[in-house]
């Protein structure tokens, strides 16, 4: 795929989302595109031509709507971005493997899409910084953070 300034962009992809877009070109896709020369990945079902911005949106908004979520997202992919290094740092992937994916040269790129939680932050300290517990306070009991 071709990322910002033409450059070649890899996108890991997780198994299920995998299993689901395998599914859908084999199964739907041929199905729908009205012309072979369309190199759209996701095309309308209505008239098998590439996926206008506005219909994305409008996927955006439904399965929003129906997640329950509560607050506006948005179908650039910047919301998907963030969302996605909020979940890598919580599982505690590198911040260098994170760049990768959105093909950012410079970790400052990446660390707009990497806000901290507090709660998060607090975790890490009683974690990893050697007086972040108090003597003899059980695990992630401290009074003070």
């Amino acid at each position: 795929m071709n990322g910002k300034g033409g450059k070649d962009q890899v996108v890991p992809m997780g198994e299920w989302a995998c299993y689901f877009t395998e599914a859908y070109v084999k199964n739907v896709r041929p199905w729908q595109v009205c012309s072979p020369a369309e190199k759209a990945l996701f095309v309308q079902h209505r008239n098998g031509r590439r996926l206008s911005p506005r219909a994305a949106g409008d996927i955006v908004d439904r399965a929003t709507a129906k997640s329950g979520v509560g607050r506006r997202v948005s179908p650039h992919l910047s919301t998907f971005r963030h969302t996605m290094a909020t979940h890598m740092l919580r599982n505690q992937a590198d911040l260098r493997h994170i760049q990768a994916i959105p093909g950012h040269t410079s970790l400052r790129s990446t660390q707009v899409y990497t806000r901290v939680n507090i709660e998060d932050l607090k975790e890490v300290v009683r974690r990893s910084h050697p007086h972040g517990r108090r003597a003899g306070a059980a695990y992630g009991q401290s009074a003070c953070i």
